[in-house]
């Protein structure tokens, strides 16, 4: 998963020093999907699993491709807000 070249997806929600590890997959013009592991180098590691299904043709792949980091993100910053 290290090997990923798909960036624009969890790995865009996740600057440096975070290394992002993902799979992607999908159904070409109906499914989003990406996997992966966010791992900020301090023993911090979250898992990350974001599936998408498009229901109307307004979105365009990119901005479901922003919405998959977002929503990772999202669900990384509530689970350490948490942890605290």
């Amino acid at each position: 998963m290290a090997q990923q070249v798909t960036r624009d997806r969890l790995a865009a929600a996740f600057p440096p020093p975070a290394r992002v590890a993902a799979k992607s997959g999908g159904l070409v013009g109906l499914v989003r999907n990406e996997v992966g592991v966010i791992d900020y180098g301090n023993g911090r590691r979250f898992f990350a699993a974001v599936f998408t299904r498009r229901i109307s043709h307004s979105a365009a792949p990119a901005q479901i491709n922003t919405a998959i980091g977002q929503a990772a993100a999202h669900a990384v910053a509530q689970l350490e807000q948490e942890s605290r």
